[in-house]
């Protein structure tokens, strides 16, 4: 689709990443198709292959058998507010006003208090009990337990706008419509065209902001059309595996380097101070001239960073097995509230942030919110019966 949409000139030249560096044809077209192929057939294996092979009532059986603690439900819902309280202090604290926090959201400012390590890891926490209040709040049998604390969710979203990321925020609000409809089928056509429409539009207008407030030479035109073509801004990844090739040619391949600094990003900077800076403000660095931001290379673009096409297809297979023992722990959960939870989580984030981050960037904001998932699922799944022993 992106090939095509930049092949019509329908989005222009400009659009692509970095587009002084790479052209249309050095984007490996062909290769990415080969790469999605491998991902397919790794996923789905001989089980996606034959219909029915799934015993839909082993699955039934063990959703009788697992309870959720009523009581649990309101303390869960007593610290979610706790927590979207103290995230908004602990903002307000830090940047003076909410306005200024918008101001520095948007124009990326980074600032010098360690206070600000504190609210990404808060917002991430608050966005994963927003959708699981939700998940009850839909449920008949307890929405008169959180009923009150949906005012919460809405200002838990508005929030996640305010801070600028879009993926974010738009990820939070994709969660609490799966919870809500779980399939595409369920939403119907005409609501779905609409809301493909109202993401855009969002995904678009906030580009057009952080813009304007950056006061870049790049702008959106305030006009309909720029308005949609922004939105489209930063979501195909497979420019900046254009980009990640031309960045190899630049200054070689890391041999891995990258997985290693993944794994060690928890040490702070105040006590490792050479430590290395992550690779996409690396790739800023080599394009754009600072390392302000972030350029990701994203799963595949690092893995050509590591170790070239061999690099990549192994990472093609591995994430291909990955969906599939995922989509396993979906299909396989013991009831269907977790289930549609599950569901509203795990997608969203290795099928974007995963994909699009990298392990460089997904190993923190991926792992977190699944840690925070199941240790708030866990919490609130009690008691297991066996046949009724």
């Amino acid at each position: 689709m992106y090939g095509l949409l930049l092949e019509t000139s329908i989005l222009p030249p400009s659009h692509m990443i970095a587009f002084w560096a790479i052209k249309f044809d050095s984007i490996p077209w062909v290769e990415f198709a080969i790469i999605n192929f491998i991902i397919f057939m790794a996923s789905v294996g001989s089980d996606g292959i034959i219909p029915g092979k799934n015993n839909g009532s082993n699955i039934s059986k063990q959703k009788k058998e697992i309870y959720i603690s009523r009581n649990k439900i309101y303390s869960l819902s007593f610290i979610f507010v706790t927590f979207v309280m103290v995230e908004f202090l602990i903002t307000v604290s830090i940047y003076g006003s909410l306005s200024e926090f918008i101001q520095a959201s948007y124009s990326r400012t980074a600032l010098e208090d360690t206070n600000v390590n504190f609210i990404f890891p808060l917002l991430l926490f608050c966005n994963v009990l927003s959708v699981i209040i939700f998940s009850f709040y839909i449920n008949e049998r307890y929405r008169d337990y959180v009923r009150y604390y949906i005012p919460f969710i809405i200002s838990q979203v508005i929030y996640c706008f305010f801070a600028g990321g879009r993926s974010i925020a738009l990820l939070l609000l994709i969660s609490l419509i799966i919870v809500k409809y779980k399939t595409i089928k369920n939403i119907g056509i005409n609501k779905f065209v609409v809301g493909i429409f109202i993401f855009a539009v969002i995904s678009g207008t906030m580009i057009s902001k952080r813009f304007e407030t950056q006061g870049a030479d790049a702008y959106v035109a305030n006009n309909f059309i720029s308005i949609i073509e922004a939105a489209y801004t930063g979501l195909p990844m497979i420019d900046h595996l254009g980009l990640s090739i031309k960045y190899v040619e630049e200054n070689g391949y890391d041999y891995g380097d990258v997985y290693i600094n993944s794994v060690l990003f928890f040490i702070p900077r105040s006590i490792w101070v050479n430590k290395p800076l992550q690779l996409s403000r690396l790739m800023r660095e080599n394009f754009y001239g600072d390392t302000t931001g972030g350029i990701p290379p994203g799963l595949f673009g690092e893995s050509y960073i590591a170790f070239g096409w061999v690099g990549v297809f192994i990472i093609a297979v591995l994430y291909g097995f990955l969906i599939r023992f995922l989509d396993k722990i979906i299909i396989d959960c013991p009831l269907d509230i977790f289930s549609r939870l599950r569901l509203a989580v795990i997608p969203t984030l290795f099928g974007f942030i995963l994909v699009r981050g990298g392990v460089d960037i997904g190993i923190y904001r991926v792992g977190l919110i699944i840690f925070l998932y199941f240790l708030m699922e866990s919490y609130i799944r009690v008691k297991v019966v066996y046949n009724g022993r």
